[in-house]
């Protein structure tokens, strides 16, 4: 008799093979190194000139952190359950496994794949600041440390949004559109009228590039405008932790209650 464990890990296998022979995968690896040597080929072929400070250059070559990885999410994520509608699926729901070991196996072989995608983009920050200025800046074990972590609560967030459609690619859609447009104009208006948004998981993910700072910012700077004083807010560790933690739990939670409840019929 197979073990769970078995049963575990063999589905994690099938599924990182589908996702490593994937299009999506092979055009997102290039695509995540290519994105990460933007700045430092710009400074090579003197169009922008060389920033005096690494962190100047660490700063604006790591903020396309955010766009990247929530489109690695919503397509290692946006379609982890739609997928049961594909000929694939159908196959893994036939057979005997319980929807849990099923959604956790193809959660962890998406992680995969998207830390993958993660890891080569942090690679390429981090060779393009030593070829400028031969030595590393910023807290990059928090840094790596936060963007999996990150990583991990965008995959669960966009998994949930899985449940909504039987087409893949109206789910995938659906989740990087929330995330790269409907949070960010949710974000913007809450500081309009100076309000933390603390709820949004990809203000949680601007840890990122706090922590890349020479000393991590103030959780609120006050600026001197036309309007008068002006509020803005910084996410602390703790408070970053609390909203990627809560994004993973729920996310992950709610998108098993679905699938659990789903009956091969609908299939």
């Amino acid at each position: 008799m197979i073990s769970k464990s078995s049963n575990l890990w063999l589905i994690i296998s099938s599924n990182f093979k589908f996702y490593y022979r994937s299009k999506r995968f092979q055009i997102l690896l290039p695509l995540s190194l290519a994105i990460s040597y933007i700045n430092v080929i710009l400074v090579f072929l003197h169009i922008v000139t060389k920033p005096s400070s690494p962190y100047t250059f660490m700063d604006a070559t790591l903020s396309y952190y955010l766009p990247l990885f929530i489109v690695i999410a919503g397509l290692f994520g946006g379609d982890l359950i739609s997928k049961d509608f594909s000929r694939e699926g159908l196959f893994t729901l036939s057979q005997p496994l319980k929807r849990e070991t099923i959604f956790v196996a193809r959660f962890i072989s998406a992680l995969i794949a998207s830390i993958i995608a993660v890891l080569i983009f942090l690679a390429g920050v981090m060779s393009s600041t030593l070829l400028l200025y031969s030595h590393l800046v910023g807290n990059w074990p928090l840094i790596i440390a936060f963007s999996i972590f990150g990583m991990a609560s965008l995959l669960a967030f966009t998994s949930l949004f899985s449940t909504l459609s039987k087409n893949p690619s109206i789910s995938i859609t659906i989740s990087i559109f929330v995330l790269l447009i409907i949070f960010p104009l949710i974000e913007a208006i809450l500081t309009d009228i100076q309000y933390e948004p603390w709820f949004l998981i990809i203000y949680g993910l601007t840890v990122i590039s706090n922590v890349a700072e020479p000393t991590y910012p103030p959780h609120i700077l006050k600026e001197v405008t036309t309007n008068g004083i002006q509020r803005i807010y910084n996410v602390t560790i703790p408070e970053s932790i609390e909203i990627l933690l809560s994004y993973f739990i729920i996310s992950i939670l709610l998108s098993i209650i679905v699938y659990r409840s789903r009956q091969l019929s609908e299939i």
